[in-house]
């Protein structure tokens, strides 16, 4: 991805994230995305839907930094 189109793509993530409702929004998918918590489960596949659903808050949180 070019520097430009990824400058572009924080922008707009800091746009629908940096205010009241973003950040409540923020606050909710963390809560669900467990985010914060290192979860373990025997289950191979519910572990690897866990941490995908991890992964994309992550992304989120990143882009945002």
């Amino acid at each position: 991805m070019s520097d430009d189109k990824q400058n572009q793509l924080r922008l707009s993530f800091h746009l629908v994230f940096d205010n009241a409702d973003g950040r409540a929004v923020l606050a909710e998918l963390v809560e669900f995305t467990r985010a914060e918590e290192a979860e373990y489960c025997a289950d191979a596949r519910k572990e690897s839907y866990m941490q995908g659903r991890r992964s994309v808050l992550l992304h989120i949180q990143k882009l945002l930094k």
